[in-house]
Formats: structure tokens, sequence, C-alpha cells
């Protein structure tokens, strides 16, 4: 009975410790592309340029990303709820 019990313990700890080495190293590998803390702290994203006609039309956009500004009111209240908490 020892005997058993001996080897479903070293088999338990054997698992433990590969699980363990696993997890560690996907973790190690996923966080290498992390960006830096002060690199965050000090984002700007790109500024968006857009230039418009005399009657409202666009002419050009001289953006990187094509991003749109959307005031806070326009979001829904199930969108505030998910996404501002």
């Amino acid at each position: 009975m020892s005997k058993i019990l001996k080897n479903l313990f070293i088999g338990f700890i054997s698992f433990s410790l590969i699980s363990s080495i696993i997890v560690l190293a996907i973790l190690w590998n996923f966080s290498n592309n992390i960006p830096d803390y002060k690199f965050l702290k000090n984002y700007k994203p790109p500024v968006s340029s857009k230039v418009y006609s005399g009657n409202g039309d666009l002419v050009a956009d001289f953006s990187k990303e094509k991003r749109i500004f959307v005031p806070f009111n326009n979001y829904s209240a199930s969108s505030k709820k998910f996404s501002f908490n």
C-alpha cells in the first residue's frame, strides 16, 4: 500500500512541477511582447488631419489611423456600462 501511495505522490509532484514549468514558460514567452509601462504612461496617439472644402465635404485625410471622434454622450447605456467601468 505504501508503495502505491509513494508512486502517486511522486507522480503528483512530477505533474505539478511540469505543469508549473509549462505555465511559467508560456507567461515568460508572452511577457516579452508587452510594452514597457513608461511607454504607455507617455503614449500620445497619432493626430488626425482632415481637410474639408467650403461646403463641408471631406477633401483629404492625412492620418495614418482612420479614427473617428465619438462624443461620450453618443454611446449607448449598455456600451457605457460595459466599457467604462
